[in-house]
């Protein structure tokens, strides 16, 4: 998501439907309080940065 790629090519790269994606989304979006990609973008940019492979 972060990379700006579409639910369909969010899904081909985990080997996922983009309906599991849209789900997953969504969700995302409820836990965090927001109500689509750009607020969901926007709050983590706000999040401290984290290394790959450490958390």
């Amino acid at each position: 998501m972060a990379r700006g790629l579409t639910n369909a090519e969010i899904g081909r790269e985990l080997a996922v439907t983009e309906g599991i994606v849209k789900y997953r989304c969504m969700r995302l979006y409820e836990v965090i309080g927001v109500h689509n990609r750009v607020q969901a973008a926007a709050y983590s940019s706000r999040l401290p940065a984290r290394r790959p492979g450490h958390g």
